[in-house]
């Protein structure tokens, strides 16, 4: 899974679950390589290293290869300078030998259990996908694939457009990247707290781990942060056009939303992620887990997409006129996203009051119910 572009206190972090090679490899790895005492423990390896590894690509980088930023904290005035401290050039070839050292460290140390597979690439890419399409024949995956499907119905409402309202109201883009950028340790802490309680070994408390029951538990706050955080859009919207702008207990708001949203969606991105990593046939490894990940993505995808569709066609204005009738500006009767944030909210409780017993069914499911030698696969 990849990190998504700069977030926001809607939308402040993880999960567009993009599907590479390189994520099915490393999902398989971490299936074989970790025991099942502490296989979910990949997800928390997955959501802190592409955490760690945004926060150097995005928010590092832009600041060390900024002439200014290196003059005024790195250098002296006496050394000040009109270059940076490196170049993208020298970034990306920095962090390619460390690509290369590392996926050489997991061949010649770790001893990567790797097999070579019988037929063409063809038969095997075809044959990748037909193990697909057969564990999506499993009553347990259909469960799952419906909910990732569905879940981001009613928060995708505010993650979608939140960002872009409070930046119409006179919010630096900057600003928001920098809020989000400075809650990323709290992002990180809480992942890492959450996978020693509940994960680890089966959680502190013993007895297992229910990873989706901490995804379900976490899920009405994330509705209630979005619900937050159209309020916080209003508030902002109403000083758009004072002398002074924004006032400052506004940017502290938007702080205290950010640190909350961060939390909430840091432990259910490490939850359903160690999920993931419990359920997953090993036999087909990577690949089962990455196509969970695809579903996960696609469940953003389309809602995402939906609410920004959805938000101008459901504004409802007037025009107005001056008084030698030439049209000055249009006036709003109606904002869509009052009527996409009402909807959304309406939409997150019935969602809640009709999935939750089944959410929760999943994890109840014997390990049996999730193995792909259930339809026959080897035989297909």
């Amino acid at each position: 899974p990849h990190p998504p572009p700069p977030p926001s206190p809607a939308h402040p972090h993880p999960p567009a679950l993009t599907p590479h090679p390189q994520d099915i490899a490393v999902d398989g790895l971490a299936l074989t390589v970790l025991s099942a005492r502490n296989k979910e423990l990949g997800a928390t390896c997955n959501a802190i290293g592409q955490t760690v590894g945004y926060f150097l690509a995005y928010t590092v980088f832009l600041a060390f290869s900024t002439p200014e930023f290196c003059n005024r904290y790195l250098r002296s005035a006496s050394a000040a300078s009109d270059s940076a401290l490196f170049s993208l050039g020298t970034f990306m070839a920095f962090w390619g030998w460390v690509f290369v050292a590392s996926t050489l460290w997991v061949v010649l140390v770790k001893r990567d259990e790797h097999f070579k597979q019988p037929g063409s690439l063809v038969q095997q890419l075809g044959g990748a996908y037909k193990e697909m399409l057969l564990v999506l024949q499993l009553p347990s995956v259909r469960g799952m694939a419906l909910t990732l499907l569905t879940c981001r119905l009613a928060i995708s409402a505010f993650e979608a457009v939140v960002p872009l309202r409070l930046v119409a109201s006179g919010v630096p883009k900057e600003t928001l990247a920098l809020l989000a950028s400075a809650v990323m340790p709290l992002g990180m802490a809480s992942q890492a707290y959450v996978s020693y309680k509940y994960f680890s070994g089966g959680g502190v408390g013993g007895g297992g781990s229910k990873p989706m029951s901490v995804w379900m538990g976490w899920y009405p706050v994330r509705l209630a942060t979005g619900v937050l955080s159209f309020v916080l859009v209003k508030i902002a919207a109403s000083y758009a056009s004072a002398a002074d702008g924004l006032p400052l207990w506004l940017y502290g708001a938007m702080l205290a939303l950010t640190v909350a949203s961060t939390l909430c969606s840091s432990v259910m991105f490490v939850a359903l992620m160690a999920f993931f990593n419990k359920v997953s046939d090993p036999a087909i490894g990577g690949t089962y887990m990455t196509m969970l990940n695809t579903l996960a993505n696609m469940g953003g995808a389309w809602t995402g997409t939906l609410a920004l569709a959805s938000v101008d066609k459901l504004t409802v204005s007037t025009p107005c006129v001056d008084g030698e009738g030439c049209l000055e500006n249009e006036k709003v009767l109606l904002d869509g996203f009052t009527v996409l944030a009402g909807a959304g909210m309406l939409v997150g409780i019935a969602w809640i009051a009709i999935m939750r017993s089944r959410v929760l069914k999943l994890e109840t499911l014997p390990a049996s119910a999730w193995l792909a030698s259930h339809v026959d696969l080897h035989a297909a």
